[in-house]
């Protein structure tokens, strides 16, 4: 199984001497998700109605399916888990560079800054 760094990070912040503040910058983090969850949905919908995504063949359109159904199903819970939407959320900006969709890439990647910063 594959070392997950963005498990080690929540497992050395929560044991380290800042902990207060980075929990308290985690529970910003969330209510910031919170306000654009709605957004990054829109994003992915809007990719997925893109001239760029119809222009895909059908293996490279179901990747990215695949993909973003999970990223949304999480994004529309009532409590999303952040490493969650950050791994999904980095795989599939990822993902749509290396298949060529730029434009969805960059603007998914502009939600998720927004959501994490």
């Amino acid at each position: 199984m594959k070392k997950d760094p963005v498990v080690n990070a929540v497992i050395n912040q929560s044991n380290s001497p800042g902990a207060v503040a980075q929990v308290g910058a985690g529970t910003f983090s969330q209510s910031a998700f919170v306000q654009q969850q709605h957004q990054l949905i829109e994003a992915i919908d809007q990719a997925i109605n893109s001239p760029e995504f119809a222009a895909l063949n059908p293996d490279q359109q179901q990747g990215f399916r695949d993909i973003a159904d999970v990223l949304k199903a999480e994004a529309s819970t009532a409590k999303p888990d952040t490493g969650k939407l950050q791994r999904w959320g980095k795989t599939l900006v990822t993902f749509a560079a290396d298949i060529g969709m730029k434009a969805a890439s960059s603007t998914i990647a502009q939600v998720l800054t927004k959501i994490f910063t």
